[in-house]
């Protein structure tokens, strides 16, 4: 599967938030790298893991792991 990644545009957005948004970003691509599923589930808001449960009609590590 591949990730998709949101980043946040800035439009004067303070750095603390971008650099957050940022490290948020990169432990999920780390742990899709190592194939750990349920903690890059567990870095998901709960909408996003619902919604990709719901799309996928599987848990959120099988679904990722597709």
């Amino acid at each position: 599967m591949a990730a998709t990644v949101v980043v946040l545009g800035g439009c004067g957005a303070p750095e603390p938030r971008l650099d957050g948004a940022r490290r948020a970003a990169t432990s999920f691509e780390e742990t899709l790298a190592r194939a750990d599923y349920v903690a890059a589930c567990a870095l998901l808001a709960p909408q996003t893991r619902r919604q990709l449960e719901q799309d996928s009609d599987k848990p959120c590590g099988s679904a990722l792991a597709d």
